[in-house]
């Protein structure tokens, strides 16, 4: 057994949704099958168990909340003195 949790899901996941949440075209969701299969192979392998997986896929979700945050935060932020938005 391999590490707890699976970052090969967790990196999956995360691809997948910030595909989903950047891209406007209604076939993104089918990114959603990438995660999904990668952790259903992770799985059956018996490289991780089903705990595994949910919590790398846990851990892109909170990864992906964390960083549109700090970007939100950053964009309303003003810019330093001397410094051009451009």
């Amino acid at each position: 057994m391999a590490a707890m949790p699976s970052l090969h899901a967790g990196i999956a996941c995360l691809v997948a949704l910030y595909g989903v949440q950047r891209l406007r075209s209604p076939w993104r969701w089918l990114l959603l099958a990438y995660p999904l299969l990668m952790g259903l192979a992770l799985v059956y392998d018996g490289e991780h168990y089903v705990v595994d997986v949910v919590c790398g896929y846990a851990l892109a979700g909170a990864v992906l909340v964390v960083c549109s945050a700090w970007e939100r935060a950053r964009a309303q932020r003003p810019a330093p003195p001397g410094v051009s938005s451009s």
